[in-house]
């Protein structure tokens, strides 16, 4: 989230309630998931399956 993203009240009020502007994502845990997902795709354990048509009914709202 940038300061840019907000109108000025919203960052006012962002402010007092002792928010900040950063970037809050847990890398470490994204890294080891990439690294997973490296893994099995060079050892061949991951296996791919197309979603079937019952699942895309899901989101058709």
């Amino acid at each position: 989230m940038t300061r840019g993203d907000w109108p000025l009240v919203g960052r006012i009020v962002f402010t007092i309630m002792g928010g900040r502007y950063s970037d809050a994502r847990d890398w470490a845990d994204i890294n080891a998931w990439a690294d997973k997902i490296t893994e099995q795709l060079r050892g061949g354990e991951f296996k791919y399956s197309a979603p079937t048509e019952d699942a895309s009914r899901e989101f058709d709202d």
